[in-house]
Order: structure tokens, then C-alpha cells, then sequence
């Protein structure tokens, strides 16, 4: 695979330049495998920079990984708010129209998404809370229409908190499955067909008397 650095050019980067790419190479990198199965040497070799330098920029190999989850989730959240604003404003199933567009988007960004998501586990506190915040903005936007604020802790009922919790966590799930499915060109549901599977798994407890 060519890294996401390789050379097109020998003109000299400047040092904002560098570490976009460097970020590129990271989301490259934390796509294929995990944080402890990637040393440093390997991302200054893959990025063409000295360990000194990767250094100057993120502080370790923590502060790098810090990094490209927080490019990771901002690029998601961008993208799939574009992808939202654009498809879904007129449906007559905003849910299931939102379900559809948050699916079309993990395919089209399969790597971001799996890196985010992976970039969840473990005991880093920054890194959960990265991950966590942007959890709670994509859930709002699939489920626009459920008590999403129960995610947060401010919902009346810590019960509804952990149905949603839950109902998330097997959407995205779901969503990972299905896209490394579709990669790689194994049997899988129609989007549309997952959507309608999703909604149908949607505890009762968290949808109010007015959501359908």
C-alpha cells in the first residue's frame, strides 16, 4: 500500500502541510490495525519524519493517536451532517430517511467510522470523551426524533439512558458489520433493508407518545 505521505513532489512541505499528511498516514494506519500493534518507529518511517519531529509536532505517540481520533471525529461529524441536510429536510420518514443517510455515510467512510470506533476502547480518558461526544451528535442525528438527550444523563429516566445507550451501540455495530460486508463484497441487507431492521429493534421506552 502506498502511504498516504509518499512523495509526489521532492519541494519542501511546510509544517501545517506535514502534519495534515501526518494525520492522513494515522487514519491510514489506525484503520488497519491497533494502537499497541503500531510503534512509533513505524509511523516516523511511514511518514518520512524523524521520531524527534513526530515528537515536536504531537508530544508522543499518544498525543499523535489523541490526534487522528479528533480528525477522525471531525471529519464524521462534517460529512454526515452535509450528508443529512442534504437528503433528508422533505421525507415523509424523517427516522428511517435519517437511518438511510447515516448508513450511505458509513459506507462511503467506512474507514473513519471503524477508526473512531475502535479509538473507544480502552482506558484513555481524553480518547473516550472524544469519542463519546461525537457518539452522542451522530446518535441525535439518527434518531433525531427519540429522547437522544437521555444519552447524556439529562433524560428523567436513567433507564431510557441505557436503552438508548444500547440501541446505539447495536447500530454501530450493525453499521461496521454491514459496510466490511459490502468491501468485501460478501452477502449482506440492502440499506434500505438494515434502516427498516434498526428502527424495528428501537426500544419502546425511549420513543414518546407523539414518535413513531
Amino acid at each position: 500500500m502506498v502511504s498516504a505521505l509518499a512523495p509526489a513532489t521532492r519541494r519542501r512541505l511546510s509544517p501545517e502541510e506535514r502534519q495534515r499528511r501526518l494525520l492522513e498516514l494515522g487514519l491510514e494506519l489506525f484503520g488497519e490495525a491497533a494502537y499497541d500493534q503500531i510503534s512509533t518507529d513505524e509511523i516516523a518511517e511511514r511518514g518520512g519524519v524523524s521520531r524527534g519531529l513526530l515528537f515536536h509536532y504531537f508530544g508522543n505517540k499518544r498525543g499523535f493517536y489523541v490526534a487522528v481520533i479528533r480528525e477522525a471525529a471531525d471529519r464524521l461529524l462534517e460529512r454526515s451532517k452535509a450528508a443529512g441536510q442534504a437528503d433528508v429536510g422533505t421525507a415523509e420518514d424523517p427516522e428511517r430517511a435519517q437511518l438511510d443517510v447515516f448508513l450511505r455515510f458509513v459506507e462511503d467512510n467506512a474507514g473513519l467510522f471503524t477508526v473512531l470506533m475502535q479509538g473507544g476502547v480502552g482506558v484513555d480518558a481524553e480518547v473516550k470523551s472524544l469519542v463519546d461526544q461525537t457518539r452522542q451528535v451522530l446518535a441525535r442525528r439518527v434518531a433525531p426524533r427519540l429522547d437522544a438527550e437521555s444519552l447524556t444523563g439529562s433524560g428523567p429516566d436513567l433507564g431510557e439512558r441505557f436503552a438508548l445507550t444500547a440501541w446505539i451501540g447495536a447500530v454501530e455495530a450493525a453499521a461496521v458489520e454491514w459496510a466490511d460486508h459490502r468491501r468485501r463484497g460478501l452477502p449482506t441487507l440492502e440499506r434500505r433493508e438494515l434502516a427498516g431492521l434498526l428502527l424495528g429493534m428501537v426500544p419502546t421506552s425511549i420513543r414518546s407518545p407523539t414518535k413513531v
